[in-house]
């Protein structure tokens, strides 16, 4: 690999949580881990997998509790079969290990450890996603491709080059025979005939090889225009590629999903709770119209016999109720989030980019205070949200049923 192909080689990334499977498992929120989430550092394995292939170069464990005599047993599942069996010392308060192909999942378990509190802190998976890695084996086998031609060309340009000195030496050779020939012209007349003819052939020989150089010439500077051409295409490919951490698709996408999904689920307690109603509101009229017939109907008889109707009733209209209330409470919410990260993506990007407008500073540069202003204004907002908003309670369904069934039993838990 030649000294070109290295600086346009791609850096490898932190593989992003969402091409993780088993998302709702605690050892799978290890991933990328940067909110203070942990687990206990157990004699178990903590498995991880893909959801597609992904081409891993390091895997990293960050633990707490461990000495540098401790151990960690590693294994990688690669794409072909085959494992990656590995014993691991802890340096430090890091585990590592460096890798070099396609992987479907990997996974580790720590030795055990008596009366010390071990943590597993952060795992950080580096490498490519299977579409990185076959674009970037694409780009970087054209480049190789093209940098192998230009090389044979300029061997041949030099080659010719060479040529031509020795024609040029040849040439002077020639000159000082044919001058010390022409002192004996009378003498070998006929061979300063042949050898003039020869020197008409090498002067046309040379005229041809000068113009096969200014063609080859004119090639390399097209071949080397078309090398700036791939440069700049590979550098925007690689902003492309580098800017869509900074993007809230993934989360703009799920959270599409999610109302979508509760508006599904409120629709038949909707419809039940305007079947309750109506029902209500048309034995109401039946029971008015009876009453002012003058029939001789025993109140109480029809007041205890419709006790049951109206409380199952009651209870029917508040749950159906309170379930579409969290719902479309949880939809709002959802979309205040989005605006939230949208602000937030959007106030990092405008700041590094206007104060970075006249300066030196390089893409990579640029986008490290990018990625470092956003996550301090996500600290921030972070701080400025109410500790019950991060309480786990499950799902809006699960959340709605454990709140009916309060409501149910008396606001008792």
């Amino acid at each position: 690999m030649t000294s070109d192909d290295k600086t346009l080689a791609p850096i490898p990334h932190p593989i992003e949580f969402d091409f993780f499977s088993k998302q709702s498992n605690k050892t799978t929120k290890l991933v990328n881990s940067a909110d203070g989430f942990k687990l206990d550092g157990a004699n178990r394995w903590y498995d991880f997998e893909f959801t597609q292939p992904v081409y891993l170069t390091k895997i990293s464990i960050e633990v707490s509790g461990y000495d540098r005599w401790h151990k960690f047993e590693v294994e990688v599942d690669h794409i072909d079969g085959t494992k990656h069996q590995q014993q691991l010392p802890v340096d430090g308060e890091n585990v590592s290990l460096k890798l070099g192909k396609l992987a479907t999942g990997f996974r580790f378990r720590p030795d055990r450890v008596w009366i010390t509190q071990t943590d597993i802190l952060r795992v950080v998976a580096t490498g490519y996603t299977l579409d990185e890695f076959h674009e970037y084996e694409a780009i970087v086998k054209n480049i190789r491709s093209r940098t192998k031609t230009i090389d044979d060309k300029e061997v041949a340009y030099k080659s010719l080059e060479e040529s031509e000195k020795n024609l040029q030496a040849s040439v002077k050779a020639l000159t000082s025979e044919v001058g010390k020939l022409t002192a004996q012209r009378s003498e070998i007349s006929e061979s300063a005939t042949t050898m003039s003819n020869q020197i008409k052939e090498r002067d046309a020989s040379k005229k041809d090889i000068e113009t096969e150089i200014e063609s080859l010439q004119e090639e390399r500077r097209g071949i080397r225009a078309q090398i700036t051409s791939d440069t700049t295409e590979l550098d925007n490919l690689t902003k492309k590629i580098r800017l869509f951490p900074s993007e809230v698709a993934g989360f703009v996408g799920e959270g599409t999903r999610n109302i979508r999904n509760y508006l599904l689920l409120s629709l038949p307690f909707t419809a039940i709770l305007c079947v309750i109603l109506w029902s209500l509101f048309s034995s109401s009229i039946d029971l008015t119209q009876l009453w002012r017939k003058d029939l001789d109907v025993d109140v109480w008889t029809i007041f205890l016999t419709r006790i049951p109707f109206v409380l199952v009733a009651i209870t029917l209209v508040e749950t159906c109720g309170f379930i579409v209330g969290r719902l479309v409470f949880e939809i709002v919410k959802i979309n205040r989030q989005r605006l939230e990260f949208s602000k937030l993506s959007i106030v990092a990007k405008d700041v590094v980019t206007s104060a970075s407008t006249d300066t030196t500073m390089t893409e990579a540069a640029r986008f490290a205070e990018e990625t470092k202003l956003k996550m301090t204004l996500l600290q921030e907002h972070m701080k400025s949200q109410s500790q019950e908003e991060f309480k786990y309670s499950g799902t809006a369904i699960s959340a709605a049923i454990i709140g009916v069934a309060t409501r149910l039993s008396g606001g008792k838990s």
